[in-house]
């Protein structure tokens, strides 16, 4: 037990940096996500938001899987 007690506490702290910068990315993508859909839809920044969540669930996805498929097609439109 005396191992894991030492071992454990560094572990976590190995893995929580990597959380952090992965719940970063996740809301850039959201935050991408929305400004596409107020540029393409016409949508407010709540309503932007609110979309992501519906989709999210409709599909049962997370919100920053929804997010970033939005960004990458709306990258493949802006290349016509």
């Amino acid at each position: 037990m005396r191992f894991l007690s030492v071992i454990l506490p560094t572990f976590r702290n190995e893995i929580r940096p990597t959380q952090i910068e992965q719940d970063l990315e996740t809301r850039k993508f959201v935050d991408r996500a929305k400004a596409v859909l107020i540029k393409r839809g016409g949508l407010t920044e709540p309503e932007a938001h609110r979309r992501l969540q519906q989709e999210s669930q409709k599909r049962r996805m997370s919100m920053g899987e929804v997010a970033r498929r939005i960004v990458e097609a709306d990258e493949i439109l802006e290349e016509r």
